[in-house]
Formats: C-alpha cells, sequence, structure tokens
C-alpha cells in the first residue's frame, strides 16, 4: 500500500464522527443548527424503521425504508422528520 498523505492515519481522522447528537422525532429535526458544518454525515439508527431525511441539496426528503437496528445512513443530512410525518425508527444519534 502507497505511503502518502491520502493513506496516513491522519488525513482520515476527518472522516470519524467526532461530535454526535440524539434525534429528537416530537417535531422535524434540523440538524444544521447542530453541528458547525451544518449537516450530519451520518444517522445511527437505533430502534429499526423507517428514516425520512432531507440531505443537502435535496428539494425534498427521502425515505429510506426498513432501516435495521444498528444501521448507519451515510450522507449530508440536514433534517430528519419527525414521526408525525413518516419516520418510524427511533433511538436515533446523528454523527458528525
Amino acid at each position: 500500500m502507497p505511503v502518502g498523505p491520502k493513506n496516513s492515519p491522519e488525513s482520515n481522522q476527518a472522516l470519524i464522527p467526532s461530535a454526535a447528537v440524539d434525534v429528537t422525532l416530537t417535531s422535524d429535526f434540523d440538524l444544521t443548527t447542530q453541528f458547525a458544518a451544518g449537516y450530519a454525515r451520518e444517522l445511527v439508527i437505533g430502534t429499526a424503521g423507517h428514516v425520512v431525511a432531507t440531505m443537502i441539496g435535496d428539494s425534498a426528503p427521502h425515505t429510506y425504508k426498513n432501516q435495521a437496528s444498528g444501521s448507519v445512513l451515510s450522507g449530508k443530512f440536514v433534517t430528519v422528520k419527525s414521526t408525525g410525518n413518516g419516520t418510524t425508527a427511533a433511538d436515533i444519534v446523528a454523527r458528525f
């Protein structure tokens, strides 16, 4: 394996989540105010179900159906919709 900036452990540190917040689903959860970057890189699913979320650049949310407990959705998420708006998964943690 080549050694250099792209393959060094230090360069990969930026990809490892360094902050987390519990997602509250009583209303649509705005991730833009939770992290300095304005989005979450991952959504970790605690209890299985559907996740309705919007990513940067999307004009409407998408439904990620049947997400298993312990699964991780990767992307640049800005909103997770409430249980009243279609999210059935629970115990979600957003990480950046």
